[in-house]
């Protein structure tokens, strides 16, 4: 066994087979190669596929060390007459391709000089040495050129192309919980019935500890050759850094089985723009804006919400502690929190159940509700407005029905409140400004006062001749002395002790059959009291402070007064926009008025003074 550099020439019966070990060296094999062919030798029953993988990607072979692979089944020596059968090779550019004209070959005569040339035929296997020898050392079509040389065939043929590098791979990352989905199909009622308007899932959830993402390693592509054996290298792949996506509520897990992206709250996720980063808050927030073809409605239960993008006409919001960065044209509703609209709001809605609603743009024929918060705007027009208390810099041919108003200009409104502070007040071209005053409406529960009072003193009235014919009647002087202190006792005025208690149960036993008419008249007494008590107690809940300051009025206005025990709802049982006006509009056409004036100013305050004792 002879040994040169990293091939292993073993020599079997004489002769001399090739053969290499997986895990060489390429280099040391390919200064094998050179050695050999420069010299003048062949690899005869070569395997062309097995030598070159073996040669430039010995990587393929298994890794084991020592493992013989047999390239060929002999080496030879090839003699000058057979060299000079080969021509050169035509190289083409950078060594994308390689050309050879073949042609009918000869050797010279054995009988010497002066006899014809003898017809030859080449061989594969001393074609490879050859065009070793010529520069050609990769890529060699052997098929074809094993056809040609078989069928003797006269043309010039490619006998030789580069191998292109395969293409690399960038590093990326893949989902890896199903929860980072949106599931924007239409959703399915409890029963059964399907909702077009609203998605099963537009905002995925997901759990604290949850795996997120899963990054996949870049992969280097294989390298490529010309057929002079030089490499081309692959294209470079890009990679990436989790850290660089790993957002607020995340982090990069690292370990044996690869790396990824978990969350460590439990959360909404979202994409950060920009920077691509995964983010998981309690907060949720939406870029992409509300309407048919992203979102369509939605049905939140989250404690806070902030919208981005405009909310479409027609959609629906509902949620809490909401905040609109964009316009709003579709209807909006907080069931418990506050309200913040950034920007306007057009022909929609906006009601805060149990909250506040703030808007710092302008509201343009839509209707806002707060019915026991603040509602706090800058300028509205043609707007229905409903809250406790609202705070309007101006307000332009609205309905505003509140407890509370603070405006600075009004011009052709129609205003029903209890309490109302207006620098301005104006009437325009389309309507007339119209204040209403909401008083407790007293004649009602004043009348029903003096009903029971005089019931009352009816009754008093026949106890007294009650009791004079039941003294008439009787001679008994211990039956005066107990009715009288049967009335002192339910007066309060005086107290018995325990034994003198258990006396006058005795009494009551002995005089109950001749007295039940005049306790039952007592009893209806008292009832009489506690009815005046509470209708007196109602009374005194209408010792309300409304008041009306108009610093300036402009053009004619009128101030009128409405009467109710029950707020708003006895004139606006419905709080839709139109019925709000349609309300307004027939009380605004009854006739005579409180107050009016075309300038100035109006200040004025309602006092009860009925209180205890009357």
């Amino acid at each position: 066994m002879e040994l040169v550099n990293s091939l292993i020439l073993v020599r079997p019966e004489g002769v001399y087979v090739p053969v290499v070990t997986s895990g060489i060296d390429r280099s040391r094999l390919f200064e094998d190669m050179n050695v050999l062919f420069s010299g003048g030798y062949c690899l005869k029953g070569l395997d062309y596929p097995l030598f070159l993988d073996v040669l430039y990607r010995p990587e393929k072979l298994e890794a084991r060390q020592n493992t013989p692979v047999r390239l060929a089944d002999e080496l030879v020596n090839l003699s000058p007459e057979r060299m000079a059968l080969y021509r050169d090779v035509k190289i083409s550019g950078e060594g994308e391709e390689a050309e050879y004209f073949f042609e009918p070959v000869y050797l010279e005569s054995p009988e010497g000089a002066g006899s014809a040339p003898v017809p030859a035929q080449l061989d594969f296997d001393e074609f490879v040495a050859m065009m070793w020898r010529r520069g050609v050392r990769f890529g060699l079509q052997e098929t074809e050129i094993r056809e040609i040389i078989q069928r003797g065939l006269v043309q010039r043929a490619v006998v030789a192309k580069m191998l292109l590098p395969t293409e690399s791979r960038d590093a990326q990352v893949v989902e890896v919980s199903e929860k980072m989905h949106q599931d924007r199909s239409p959703l399915i009622l409890a029963d059964g019935r399907t909702d077009m308007r609203r998605a099963k899932n537009h905002f995925p959830h997901v759990s604290s500890k949850e795996i997120l993402l899963r990054k996949i390693p870049l992969q280097v592509g294989d390298y490529g050759y010309r057929v002079t054996g030089r490499p081309v290298p692959p294209e470079t792949p890009k990679d990436l850094d989790l850290h660089q996506l790993a957002g607020t509520g995340t982090c990069v897990l690292d370990n044996e089985q690869g790396a990824f992206i978990q969350a460590i709250m439990d959360g909404f996720v979202t994409i950060q723009p920009g920077t691509h980063a995964i983010q998981i808050s309690a907060t949720l927030e939406n870029r992409t804006g509300v309407n048919i073809r992203n979102t369509g409605d939605l049905q939140l239960h989250v404690k806070d919400f902030k919208e981005h993008g405009e909310v479409q006409e027609g959609r629906v919001i509902e949620g809490q502690n909401m905040h609109f960065q964009s316009s709003v044209y579709g209807t909006v509703i907080s069931r418990d929190g506050d309200l913040h609209l950034s920007k306007g709001l057009s022909g929609g809605e906006a009601k805060a159940l149990k909250g506040h609603i703030t808007l710092k743009g302008n509201a343009v024929s839509s209707l806002i509700e707060a019915g026991s918060g603040t509602v706090t705007l800058g300028y509205a027009e043609d707007c229905a407005i409903i809250a406790e208390h609202v705070v309007i810099e101006r307000a332009v041919n609205c309905d505003i029905l509140c407890n509370r108003l603070q405006a600075q200009r009004v011009e052709g409104c129609r205003v029903v409140g209890h309490q109302m502070d207006l620098q301005v007040l104006s009437s325009n071209r389309y309507h007339e400004s119209i204040v209403f005053i909401l008083l407790p409406d007293t004649d009602a529960i004043d009348g029903q006062i003096a009903q029971e009072r005089h019931q009352l003193q009816e009754t008093e009235t026949l106890l007294e001749q009650q009791l004079e014919n039941l003294l008439q009647a009787n001679s008994d002087p211990v039956m005066e002395k107990y009715i009288k202190l049967r009335d002192a006792l339910q007066a309060g005025q005086v107290t018995l002790s325990e034994g003198e208690l258990k006396a006058m149960e005795q009494l009551n036993r002995k005089f109950f059959t001749v007295l039940s008419p005049r306790f039952a008249l007592q009893e209806k007494r008292r009832h009489q009291l506690d009815a005046i008590e509470r209708l007196k107690a109602d009374r005194l809940a209408c010792n309300t402070e409304e008041y009306c300051n108009i610093e300036h009025i402009e053009e004619h206005i009128r101030v009128d007064i409405l009467r109710s025990n029950r707020g708003l709802s006895d004139f606006f049982p419905q709080l839709g926009r139109r019925e709000i006006k349609a309300v307004l509009m027939q009380l605004s056409t009854r006739g005579g008025a409180h107050y009016q004036a075309d300038q100035g100013s109006y200040h004025w305050a309602y006092r009860s003074v009925w209180g205890a004792g009357t």
